[in-house]
């Protein structure tokens, strides 16, 4: 945290360091700090979907503020549609609000861009298992 600050001491815009100063906080469990550092990046820096996916994240796991979670995955998406931490994350949100056909369909395209991501076929399994009672298809998932 330290050398990012003494970066940001010279260079107070560098948007890397802001980001990656954002994260560390965010690691540390300081969500209102690196929510302010994520919204302050969204004021200046419109098309990173990595700012947007983060500040999902503060607002998904410390906040449980879904709704503005999803639409901030949803933004990350369409900077990059196969943003696997964007889809992933806005499969988690979507089956917070309890919207099952939507997450399913998250799952499947993040393994669709990356067919190494466990969470998502965990997570596809889980769903096709306990929210849709389609025991077969969970089982491939897994």
């Amino acid at each position: 945290e330290q050398i990012y600050r003494q970066v940001l001491a010279i260079d107070a815009e560098h948007s890397k360091t802001i980001l990656q100063l954002g994260v560390v906080r965010y690691l540390q469990k300081d969500a209102v700090e690196s929510e302010a550092i994520f919204r302050h990046m969204i004021s200046k820096d419109y098309n990173n979907p990595d700012v947007f996916v983060h500040l999902g994240l503060v607002l998904q796991s410390s906040r449980k503020n879904y709704s503005e979670a999803e639409d901030m995955f949803r933004r990350a998406i369409v900077l990059d549609p196969r943003n696997t931490k964007a889809l992933f994350n806005l499969g988690r949100t979507l089956e917070h609000l309890e919207q099952y056909a939507e997450a399913e369909e998250m799952y499947r395209r993040t393994v669709s861009a990356d067919n190494t991501h466990s969470g998502a076929y965990f997570n596809l399994g889980y769903l096709l298992q306990f929210e849709k009672e389609e025991l077969e298809e969970a089982e491939d998932a897994y």
